[in-house]
């Protein structure tokens, strides 16, 4: 598998557009981890600790965004804003 890291620029680019949140939770943690895709190694976005490891709500809404996360990542948004 190729994971196409990402360059401090990039990580910072992004972290910027998410305003330094969680892009699942919105809390703002200490780090970050940046979520990539598992088949394809494409970046996804940057998650917390508990949302990158899925310990998360398992309510509905809560789901509904987990979804809405791996059909349209926020790194899509910010490196490819065009497509």
């Amino acid at each position: 598998m190729n994971i196409n890291f990402i360059t401090d620029d990039d990580y910072k680019k992004l972290y910027d557009y998410q305003l330094g949140l969680c892009e699942l939770c919105n809390k703002r943690p200490k780090k970050l981890f940046i979520d990539y895709n598992r088949k394809n190694g494409k970046v996804r976005g940057l998650l917390c600790r508990k949302c990158f490891y899925g310990s998360f709500s398992k309510s509905k809404g809560f789901l509904m965004k987990v979804s809405n996360y791996l059909l349209d990542p926020v790194a899509n948004r910010v490196f490819n804003p065009n497509d």
